[in-house]
């Protein structure tokens, strides 16, 4: 009697490569006799857990099977690796998440617009690589160079940086007015009028007036009298030179430039004259004191009477009387 064999596939589950094999059937149910040994932990294929995984064990061996993995792991395959790095490229780029060191995850908030500008406003970089940002234009100086003998004026100007003074004009200075992008200086031209002497004369009281030109220049320094220096003439008592006697002279000048005469002293007598009285110069016809009118002693003379002395004997006086 011929025997009939009956084949069959029999599907054999694996992890890594899977294949079809063609067995009788006889042997296909012997084999799945023998399965059902092993049924329970059929659906564990793991020895282990991965390190971080989350895992359920069979209730009745060693075997695991891997569900997911802890945050930020992710599966792949049979184990737990870390996600894809990413790059902090933008300024806002904030790392919110790390695995093994390295940032996994990121968030990018956006700068806030800015206002209040001065210079009005431009589109700007939000922080997070798109130009959607509205900023303000930045303030700069307006001039940077002036005149000499001038000042810099100053405007308040807000942007990104907040609000400062930047340079927007410039002013001459005091004593000095604007000609084109020069300043000159205030001049107040003085021709001295009135005054038309060089110099002060001498003996004489003069003001002074400086000559101002319409350049700025100095024209130098003029004069007028306004008066004299008194001249009193002390010690000069004589209205004249009496006969035989040298005398200095001295002009009297009042305050007011008037004339007061002229004036002498005696210092000395002529040739062939003596002293008689200090300086009263006469040719001598005698030497006696007291013939020559010298008959009081020293000390002798009263009131306006003025004491002179002999000049023959110095002990002998004569009492004048002087206007």
């Amino acid at each position: 009697m011929n025997r009939i064999v009956f084949f069959v596939i029999a599907a054999v589950m694996c992890y890594g490569a899977c294949w079809a094999k063609v067995v009788p059937v006889h042997e296909y149910m012997q084999s799945r006799l023998t399965d059902g040994l092993q049924a329970p932990c059929f659906n564990y294929p793991l020895n282990s857990c991965p390190t971080n995984g989350v895992c359920d064990k069979c209730p009745s061996g060693n075997k695991y099977v891997l569900n997911e993995c802890i945050s930020p792991y992710v599966l792949s395959g049979v184990s737990c690796v870390c996600p894809a790095t990413v790059k902090l490229a933008y300024t806002n780029d904030k790392c919110v998440q790390t695995c093994n060191g390295n940032c996994v995850k990121k968030s990018c908030t956006p700068s806030s617009n800015q206002s209040g500008c001065t210079n009005g406003t431009m589109k700007c970089d939000n922080g997070c690589g798109s130009k959607t940002r509205v900023c303000c234009n930045a303030c700069v100086d307006l001039i940077t160079t002036k005149p000499s003998n001038s000042s810099y004026t100053y405007a308040s100007c807000k942007d990104g940086s907040g609000t400062k003074q930047i340079k927007n004009g410039w002013q001459c200075n005091n004593g000095y007015y604007k000609v084109g992008n020069a300043c000159e200086k205030i001049c107040n031209t003085n021709s001295c009028s009135g005054y038309t002497l060089t110099s002060c004369p001498m003996g004489k009281v003069c003001s002074g007036c400086s000559v101002v030109n319409s350049d700025c220049s100095s024209g130098g320094k003029k004069y007028k009298v306004t008066g004299c220096t008194a001249v009193s003439c002390i010690g000069y008592t004589l209205t004249s030179c009496p006969e035989g006697t040298i005398c200095e002279s001295c002009d009297k000048i009042n305050s007011n430039c008037s004339s007061g005469g002229r004036k002498y002293k005696a210092i000395g007598c002529a040739l062939n004259w003596v002293d008689t009285q200090s300086y009263w110069c006469a040719v001598p016809q005698t030497t006696d004191c007291t013939a020559l009118g010298y008959d009081k002693s020293s000390g002798s003379c009263s009131g306006e009477l003025m004491q002179f002395g002999c000049p023959f004997d110095k002990t002998k006086f004569a009492c004048i009387e002087l206007y």
